[in-house]
């Protein structure tokens, strides 16, 4: 699953939502930007906007992270290579034809740039 909140209120999945996970897309000189699919409001973060990442349960399949404007992201029932791909992007550590493209909050891995349900 995926969850999110924004300065302490949670960010509900938009009714109409496809699709509820998370992206990796290539974004201007291959820095990799991670959406958030599903929710009410567009969710874009690179590595410049994370504040605190915490990657001590990714082997669990979780992760989380915090962005400078306080916005949490919680990632639930992914797969741990997914996780730790999303984890180094969060870093600034991938760039252009490295790891598998996306990661959503469960499920299979899918190639970049395609958006996979949770």
């Amino acid at each position: 699953g995926v969850a999110v909140e924004v300065t302490g209120r949670p960010i509900h999945p938009s009714k109409g939502a496809k699709e509820i996970g998370v992206q990796v897309v290539e974004v201007a000189k291959g820095l990799p930007q991670v959406r958030v699919l599903g929710f009410k409001r567009e969710l874009r973060f690179t590595a410049s906007d994370i504040a605190q990442l915490v990657e001590g349960r990714v082997a669990e399949g979780r992760l989380a992270f915090v962005t400078k404007d306080r916005t949490q992201v919680l990632l639930t029932k992914g797969q741990p290579a997914q996780l730790e791909h999303i984890a180094r992007c969060l870093k600034g550590l991938t760039r252009r034809g490295s790891g598998p493209g996306t990661a959503p909050a469960g499920g299979a891995a899918a190639p970049p740039q395609a958006g996979v349900p949770a």
